[in-house]
């Protein structure tokens, strides 16, 4: 019984996935890997999941998408809020925190994450213009590679939970979330260029006075041009 026990804790993997909240920052959640073995079908499993996050009215309705996906190293509070450590910020040129160190992953007796290489072959260890082709494209990966599954750090003893006195460190995957900007154009062409010049034709022809129609247009446009402005601007 104990043999068993121990065989089911062994298998019972865990991705760690850092997810934005919009009312309450990032979060961690945790994507059991099951059966997945593969690029493909790890690929799949997190579009899958990220999809369910943001169910589809939000999606739809959503300015923002998926910008980069990274591997991080982040610190956990207690209400599974997450600091994360960003690549560019965190690591060094010779040195990479993107993936855990050698006492955290198998074999060693303290370890608590399988993935390999460790340390990783490159710094980053996989590049996000990579991945984001992959998350957008998954049926181009071959059914038979491994590798960015093998990187990938898998959590083998369960679910990370905070501590009170000092953030819990962990790695995982990062969907870093920007601005979609493909969405904004297209609304910006629909509701302001398409509508302020259907609302000058409308005016003109209903009340017979083309000056204040196409004055009220351009009041359009330039509000257009002062949200764009405040969007690009932000810090995001």
């Amino acid at each position: 019984m104990q043999l068993q026990h121990k065989h089911i804790a062994v298998d019972l993997l865990y991705l760690l996935l850092c997810i934005n909240n919009s009312r309450n920052g990032t979060e961690l959640h945790h994507q059991h890997v099951g059966e997945v073995r593969d690029d493909r079908s790890l690929i799949q499993m997190l579009a899958k999941y990220y999809r369910c996050r943001r169910n589809e009215l939000r999606s739809f309705f959503s300015m923002r998408a998926v910008r980069a996906i990274n591997l991080v190293k982040f610190g956990l509070d207690m209400s599974s809020r997450v600091d994360v450590h960003q690549h560019d910020r965190a690591c060094e040129k010779k040195s990479c925190n993107c993936v855990p160190p050698l006492d955290k992953v198998e074999p060693s007796p303290d370890a608590e994450y399988r993935c390999r290489p460790v340390p990783a072959a490159q710094i980053p260890p996989i590049g996000e213009n990579y991945l984001m082709h992959l998350f957008a494209s998954p049926e181009c990966i071959s059914p038979q590679q491994t590798w960015i599954y093998n990187q990938f750090p898998k959590r083998t003893r369960g679910q990370l939970m905070g501590r009170p006195d000092e953030p819990t460190f962990g790695w995982g995957v990062h969907f870093q979330e920007g601005w979609n900007w493909d969405k904004i154009w297209l609304v910006v062409f629909v509701l302001f260029v398409f509508g302020s010049l259907l609302f000058g034709i409308l005016w003109s022809v209903l009340r017979h006075d083309i000056q204040s129609a196409f004055g009220i247009s351009a009041y359009w446009i330039t509000a257009c041009t002062v949200l764009l402005s405040y969007i690009a601007t932000r810090n995001v």
